[in-house]
């Protein structure tokens, strides 16, 4: 099992090495939309 997430770690580092931070979201929004269940917990606050 450690090997399979070893290599899914690795995949995983490997795609965010091709962006910046400049490429991620702007907006606070922009970002919470990609995390529905955490859109839905910040309106019930």
């Amino acid at each position: 099992m450690t090997s399979v997430l070893g290599e899914a770690a690795v995949a995983f580092l490997a795609v965010l090495d091709n962006y910046t931070f400049a490429d991620l979201p702007k907006r606070e929004v922009d970002i919470l939309s990609l995390f529905p269940m955490t859109v839905a917990a910040v309106k019930s606050q």
